[in-house]
């Protein structure tokens, strides 16, 4: 069960989002993030705030995208001769602000904030203080919260690889998105993936059993062994599904692998591991399937790739944005 959060204030929210646009601004110092931390911590009303906010700014992201889908159709002819016609420094410059964080070109405000988090094409390893350790894939946010009687960690966004301390109390918990996955001891991953575009749920989270046993909560209470998985999202779990855990955890060993995977899924996964952005822009492409298997220190293989497959033509943008469509 989750507490519900108390509803914002006016005045809470006018700092939240005072506190936005000052962490998106490009600006913010060491010193602002540590006032931030202070800020939130004050009040149960100023949590609640910046919680509203982020939802919002989220909600202005799913909105871009589903006007984009709604209109890039009819566009695509002229944007190609945009392109093609040197409109490309007006598309660059175009990226900026909120639209080169939706891009994932300048980090969010949840990365400045996180107590870690990895940037394009990084991977890390940390222990935690209850002797756990977290692997953490490219762009992932991670925030930890250990104290007596208290194990949480919450994913903000990416993937990690949790191995857990056993013989300790609580279970450890991992909040990611409307879910939480717990866990005594072993071993599971947890990763947030794209829907398909003409879902309006925006994204949901999988979460794959590699060693002991995971709870996962989202509404209902999946439990996993060795071997299994279940997605979740708003609306609640999946069914149990079987899943290879060397694959869903290939990125530690640094390769890339896709088993009949949606192609909007690799994009998604491409991204976090190439500098710039690849948009695809033919969504009767990101629904076909592909297999591959791709080092990510040669991301430009993955795009070459897809253009074979996919018949489609790219565009190369400054700031290493391609598109595909």
């Amino acid at each position: 069960m989750f507490r519900r959060r108390p509803d914002p204030d006016a005045e809470a929210l006018k700092l939240a989002r005072a506190w936005m646009a000052r962490l998106k601004s490009g600006e913010a110092t060491t010193d602002d993030a540590a006032a931030f931390r202070a800020w939130r911590a004050a009040d149960p009303a100023h949590e609640a705030a910046w919680a509203e906010t982020v939802r919002l700014w989220e909600a202005s992201g799913a909105a871009a995208a589903a006007v984009r889908r709604r209109d890039v159709a009819p566009r695509r002819a002229m944007s190609r001769r945009m392109v093609l016609g040197g409109g490309a420094v007006a598309a660059s410059a175009a990226i900026t602000g909120l639209g080169a964080v939706r891009l994932g070109l300048l980090p969010a405000p949840a990365d400045l904030l996180a107590d870690h988090a990895t940037g394009t094409g990084e991977r890390r390893e940390i222990t935690l203080p209850d002797g756990s350790r977290a692997a953490l894939d490219a762009r992932t946010a991670l925030d930890v919260d250990m104290a007596p009687g208290r194990r949480r960690l919450t994913l903000i966004h990416g993937a990690a690889v949790v191995d857990v301390a056993g013989g300790l109390s609580p279970a450890l918990e991992v909040r990611a998105g409307p879910g939480v996955a717990r866990a005594d001891a072993g071993s599971f991953t947890i990763r947030q993936i794209p829907v398909p575009a003409d879902d309006p749920g925006g994204m949901r989270r999988r979460v794959v059993c590699i060693a002991g046993s995971v709870s996962v909560t989202a509404g209902e209470t999946r439990e996993l062994l060795p071997g299994q998985a279940v997605d979740y999202d708003d609306t609640g779990c999946g069914p149990v599904v079987g899943a290879d855990a060397a694959l869903e955890t290939a990125w530690r060993q640094g390769l890339m692998v896709f088993r009949d995977r949606r192609v909007d899924e690799i994009v998604f996964e491409l991204n976090r591991y190439r500098p710039g952005r690849v948009i695809l822009l033919d969504d009767t492409a990101a629904a076909r399937r592909l297999s591959g298997v791709f080092h990510l220190d040669r991301t430009d293989e993955v795009v070459a790739h897809l253009e074979r497959m996919l018949a489609l033509p790219t565009r190369d943008l400054p700031g290493g944005i391609v598109l595909i469509g």
